[in-house]
């Protein structure tokens, strides 16, 4: 069973609300919609805001290794976003 997980550093000038979160996460779900990541295999892609500045990342793990009690695992089913 695959899992996603992102984090993103708030706290720079063009990161450092609500919109900008939204823009982050809507560029991310872009790529994931675009279907160029297989859900069966593992990778990770930064995540840049608006000036290049390195802010986060998310990444697809294909394996099946157990979260503990306070990760955050989403579990998808190759259902669009």
């Amino acid at each position: 069973m695959s899992s996603f997980k992102l984090e993103l550093q708030l706290g720079n000038d063009a990161m450092n609300g609500v919109c900008d979160i939204v823009r982050a996460l809507r560029g991310v779900a872009d790529r994931l919609q675009s279907n160029q990541y297989p859900l069966d295999e593992s990778i990770t892609r930064g995540i840049r805001d608006e000036n290049g500045n390195h802010v986060g990342a998310w990444n697809i793990e294909a394996d099946d290794a157990v979260a503990q009690d306070d990760d955050v695992v989403i579990h998808w089913r190759n259902s669009p976003i």
